[in-house]
C-alpha cells in the first residue's frame, strides 16, 4: 500500500506473498532465511563492537539450520571463521547466496558472465557476484587452509586479470550492440601492483589504455571515449551488488588533461619525446594484460624507457628520483605520529624508487615472467648494482612491510596504516606471528630505519 514498514507481516496470506517475492517457496522458508541473515548481521555487529552483543555462537547455541542442511552449516562455520579475522569480509560472505568458488570453477564462472546475459545491468550484477565468490574463496583458502601470502597475491592477480578481460568483453559486446563495430581493438596495460603481479586486498588497478590506430574506426576518439567509460564502469561502477576495483587512469600521457585512451602511435611517440624522468620510473613495471596489442606496446615502451634512461644525465636521473620520492612522502606520508607503510620514511616507496632507479641507471629490465621486488633485488645484486648490505636491508624490509600491509588489508579492508582499534591491531599482530603489539612496533621501527638508511646510501651517495 506504499506505507513504510519494517515489520514482517503476521497474516499468513501476506507472509506467503512476501515469501514468493523473496524467491522462497513457503512462509517457513522465509522465516529460516530471515533467521540465517539476521544471525549473520548480528555476528558482524558483535565483531565491530567487540562483544557488545552476544551472538548465537557466543552463547554456544546451535547454528541455525534448514533441517539437516549441511551447506548451511558449512556456510555458518565459514562465516564465523572469516568474521574472527575480517569482519568486513564476513559481511560480503553473508550477502552471497552461493558457496564461494574454488579452483578452475572461477574461470568457468567468469565465462558465464558474457554467455548468459544481454542486459548491461544484469551483466554488471552477475560479474560482481562472480567476483565476490572468487575473492572470498581466496580469503577462505588463506584463513582455513593456510595459503601463503604469495599464493594469495598470485590468485588475486589472476582474478584481476580475469575481471579486466571480462570487462573488455562486456564493453565490446555493448559497443557492437550500440555502434555495430564488430571488434574494437582496445588494449589494457597495467602499472603498480598489477604490473608487478602483486595485487592484494583493496588494491587499486593502475591502468593505461591503448588502441590500435592502424584499424580504421570512424569517429575513433568519440567511440573509444565511450568504450573506456563502459570498461571502467564494468570494473568500478557501484551497484547494489557492490563494485570490484577502483580504477586509476591518471598515469596516462598528459595526466588528467590527456585522453582516457591513446592511439598506439601517439602513446609510443609520447615516451620517445615527451615523457618526464618520473614517468620513466613509473612505467618500469608496465605490463600488457589484455587486448590485441598489449604485449606489443609493452615491449616497445619498455625498450624506449631503458634507452632514454641511458641517454639521460645520471645526476638528473638520481636527483629526480630523490625529488619525487620525498615529495610523495611530504604529501601523502600521513599526519604526525602516524606510520604510513607505503609513503612514510622507510616505507615501501623507498624500496620501489631505489630499485627502479638502479634498473634504469644500469639497464636491468624486469624479467618477463617474474617481476617481484625480491627477484629484482636478486638481479641487481647479481649484476653488481647494489651492495650485499643494501640488498639485505631492502629484502628484509620488503618482506616485513609487505606481510604487515597484507594482513592489515585482510583484517580491515584498508592499507598503509596500522589499525587504530585494539582488536584489529591484535589480530594483525597475531597473523604476523608476533608475541605482542610492542614487539611488532619495535620491529617496524627497526625495519623502517634500515630501509631508509639503505635508500640514502643508494640515492644520496650516488652523485655523479
Amino acid at each position: 500500500h506504499g506505507l513504510q514498514t519494517h515489520t514482517v507481516p503476521k497474516n499468513d496470506t501476506a507472509r506467503t506473498l512476501v515469501a514468493r517475492r523473496m524467491n522462497c517457496e513457503t512462509a517457513d522458508d522465509l522465516d529460516r532465511e530471515i533467521l540465517k541473515h539476521s544471525s549473520s548481521v548480528q555476528a558482524v555487529f558483535g565483531q565491530v563492537f567487540e562483544g557488545a552483543v552476544e551472538t548465537a555462537a557466543d552463547k554456544d547455541l546451535p547454528v541455525p539450520q534448514v533441517g539437516a542442511d549441511e551447506i548451511l552449516i558449512r556456510s555458518q562455520k565459514l562465516f564465523y571463521e572469516v568474521a574472527d579475522v575480517s569482519p568486513h569480509l564476513a559481511q560480503m560472505l553473508a550477502a552471497i547466496p552461493d558457496e564461494p568458488s574454488q579452483g578452475n570453477v572461477i574461470a568457468a564462472d567468469f565465462a558465464s558472465v558474457t554467455a548468459d546475459e544481454r542486459d548491461l545491468g544484469r551483466w554488471l550484477s552477475l560479474l560482481r557476484r562472480v567476483w565476490s565468490r572468487a575473492i572470498l574463496s581466496i580469503v577462505i583458502a588463506e584463513i582455513e587452509g593456510g595459503a601463503s601470502i604469495a599464493d594469495s597475491k598470485q590468485r588475486q592477480t589472476e582474478l584481476a586479470e580475469m575481471s579486466i578481460k571480462t570487462a573488455l568483453d562486456v564493453m565490446r559486446d555493448e559497443v557492437r550492440h550500440r555502434s555495430g563495430i564488430a571488434d574494437l581493438p582496445l588494449s589494457v596495460l597495467a602499472l603498480g601492483k598489477l604490473g608487478g603481479r602483486g595485487i592484494d586486498y583493496a588494491s587499486d588497478l593502475d591502468l593505461v589504455l591503448v588502441y590500435d590506430d592502424r584499424a580504421a574506426i570512424e569517429n575513433a576518439a568519440e567511440v573509444y571515449s565511450r568504450a573506456v567509460e563502459l570498461f571502467v564502469t564494468a570494473l568500478s561502477g557501484i551497484t547494489r551488488d557492490g563494485n570490484l576495483y577502483r580504477v586509476d587512469l591518471r598515469l596516462r600521457p598528459y595526466g588528467k588533461n590527456g585522453a582516457s585512451s591513446n592511439p598506439r602511435s601517439v602513446f609510443l611517440e609520447y615516451f620517445e619525446r615527451t615523457a618526464a624522468v618520473w614517468e620513466l620510473l613509473a612505467f618500469v613495471k608496465l605490463r600488457g594484460v589484455a587486448g590485441p596489442i598489449a604485449i606489443e606496446v609493452e615491449t616497445a615502451v619498455r625498450e624506449i624507457i631503458h634507452r632514454r634512461a641511458l641517454e639521460t644525465d645520471r645526476e638528473l636521473l638520481r636527483a629526480e628520483t630523490v625529488r619525487i620520492r620525498y615529495m610523495l612522502e611530504r604529501e601523502r606520508g600521513g599526519r604526525r605520529g602516524e606510520v604510513d607503510l607505503k609513503y612514510g620514511a622507510g616505507g615501501l616507496l623507498d624500496i620501489y624508487f631505489a630499485t627502479r632507479y638502479l634498473q634504469l641507471r644500469d639497464n636491468i629490465p624486469d624479467d618477463t615472467e617474474n617481476r617481484s621486488t625480491r627477484f629484482v633485488l636478486d638481479r641487481l645484486l647479481e649484476k653488481g648494482s647494489i651492495s650485499a648490505g643494501d640488498h639485505e636491508a631492502f629484502g628484509a624490509g620488503h618482506a616485513f612491510l609487505s606481510e604487515l600491509d597484507h594482513n592489515i588489508r585482510l583484517v580491515t579492508g584498508r592499507s598503509r596504516q596500522l589499525p587504530r582499534d585494539t582488536k584489529s591491531l591484535r589480530i594483525v599482530t597475531d597473523r604476523c606471528s608476533f608475541a605482542d603489539t610492542a614487539d611488532l612496533l619495535e620491529t617496524l621501527s627497526l625495519q623502517r630505519l634500515n630501509v631508509r638508511n639503505a635508500f640514502e646510501r643508494v640515492l644520496e651517495t650516488d652523485r655523479a
